[in-house]
């Protein structure tokens, strides 16, 4: 005769013999599990609508640099207008818009505060 055999028939008259108890433990699993689905799914939500909402006001979801802009991103690192072969890739289908964009850092002062 098997363990599972011999002891699952054991272990469900122990649950069984406080029935409250068991019911009680059920309830609380069925909410603990319910409310780790829910947050779950609220903060994967919230976080990809967070990360559309950076990527389509700033960046968007790619970028293409000079050489060498990243390690010294200053007006002298230009990148020259693009070329034909670069507006034949861009006028792929598979792209929807691209636009050029010029990023730069500054202060903005006012009486009351200074932001960067």
């Amino acid at each position: 005769m098997s363990a599972l055999a011999t002891f699952a028939p054991l272990a469900w008259r122990n649950l069984w013999r406080n029935p409250r108890r068991t019911v009680i433990t059920l309830i609380v699993v069925s909410i603990g599990l319910w409310s780790v689905l829910f947050f779950n799914s609220f903060l994967t939500a919230w976080g990809e609508s967070r990360k559309e909402g950076v990527l389509g006001l700033l960046i968007g979801q790619a970028q293409i640099h000079a050489p060498g802009y990243l390690d010294n991103p200053s007006i002298e690192t230009l990148m020259a207008p693009p070329d034909p072969t670069l507006k034949a890739a861009l006028a792929d289908p598979r792209i929807s818009a691209w636009a050029a964009r010029l990023v730069l850092p500054g202060v903005v002062v006012s009486e009351y505060k200074t932001l960067p």
